[in-house]
């Protein structure tokens, strides 16, 4: 397919995109210099739609990503931004204009056009905070705190609907469309803080407002809680380590006490939230083991039950998981 040959262009020579290039011209034996009027990646970022609308969604990704690449190795910050914003402009119209309508009735939530744009948005959004890296939080802050707010209002409805029906609601088509809604924004944020490099503004600015998805996996029914919300987690306490140790007893008072009821009464149910919660607890008893100190003695023997339980588990991949953790709070 010519959109990943695209991308392992623009992988080699990004570079060569976002400066302007100096042409010869040889004719009547004078050699004049043409400067470019404009960097390629002017000219390509407004042929998108045209470039893409042959495309089928996954390519249209390959051929974003390929485009952040290329505006990763643009110098100069607030042109990296302006290039973003012509990259991402449609999108954040199409955005704000789907955010209003919900807004004058909260029924449009159940829209399946809807949830499908908002999947399509956030994986733009996802390959782009892959390939051009910690600059893409001024972009990402554009959408951040809706994000959030969207991600909070997706969960009280399945909850609601589960409340009215009971926990069948959890097969049903729509809610997997939802449930896959929400997995792509953690996923987006995820990607985003493996890629940040500067921790204080990710601590200042982009954690925070996360305790909202801590809250809602805490208070969902178990089956309605994603998995992915311990991998970010996980995610943000390797990235932020010692910046986090204030906050980890929260962090683990919600994430323990919604997970260990769920994974404690057999061996085999959750699969995904146990792997995650092990290799959770393997990322603070290597980054910042100091914050298990700081827990209620109680909470640091279900803590240590909880590798124990790793441990016995027929697995490989969980028993693995509990000893490296057991290994790290001995050596401690």
């Amino acid at each position: 397919m010519a959109v990943n040959t695209f991308l392992k262009i623009s992988e080699t020579c990004k570079e060569e995109f976002v400066i302007s290039h100096t042409k010869e011209d040889s004719h009547h034996h004078h050699h004049h210099h043409h400067q470019e009027s404009e960097p390629y990646i002017d000219e390509l970022i407004r042929k998108i739609p045209d470039e893409t609308n042959q495309l089928e969604p996954e390519h249209k990704l390959v051929f974003y990503e390929a485009v952040g690449h290329m505006i990763s190795c643009e110098k100069d910050f607030d042109r990296k931004n302006y290039l973003l914003q012509g990259v991402l402009g449609v999108y954040w119209e199409a955005w704000e204009n789907m955010l209003r309508e919900i807004e004058m009735n909260i029924e449009v939530l159940k829209n399946e056009a809807y949830i499908e744009q908002f999947v399509y948005i956030i994986r733009v959004h996802e390959r782009l905070a892959y390939s051009v890296g910690h600059d893409f939080y001024k972009a990402l802050a554009k959408i951040y705190m809706d994000l959030l707010k969207l991600y909070t209002l997706y969960s009280q409805l399945i909850n609601s609907e589960i409340e009215a029906q009971g926990a069948y609601v959890i097969n049903y088509a729509q809610t997997k469309r939802i449930r896959a809604l929400k997995r792509e924004m953690l996923g987006l944020i995820e990607t985003f803080i493996e890629k940040s490099n500067d921790n204080a503004l990710i601590a200042q600015n982009f954690i925070p407002p996360l305790s909202d998805v801590l809250q809602d996996y805490a208070s969902s029914i178990p089956d309605a809680r994603e998995a992915e919300v311990l991998s970010l987690f996980t995610a943000i306490v390797e990235k932020l380590t010692g910046d986090l140790t204030d906050t980890i007893p929260k962090i683990l008072d919600l994430i323990f006490g919604a997970t260990l009821q769920m994974i404690t009464t057999d061996f085999n149910s959750y699969h995904d939230h146990r792997v995650n919660l092990f290799k959770f607890l393997n990322s603070i008893a290597n980054h910042c083991f100091q914050a298990l100190f700081n827990i209620p003695p109680e909470q640091f023997k279900t803590v240590i039950d909880c590798v124990l339980w790793a441990i016995k588990h027929e697995l490989p991949a969980i028993f693995e998981v509990g000893l490296n953790a057991l290994e790290t709070i001995l050596n401690v």
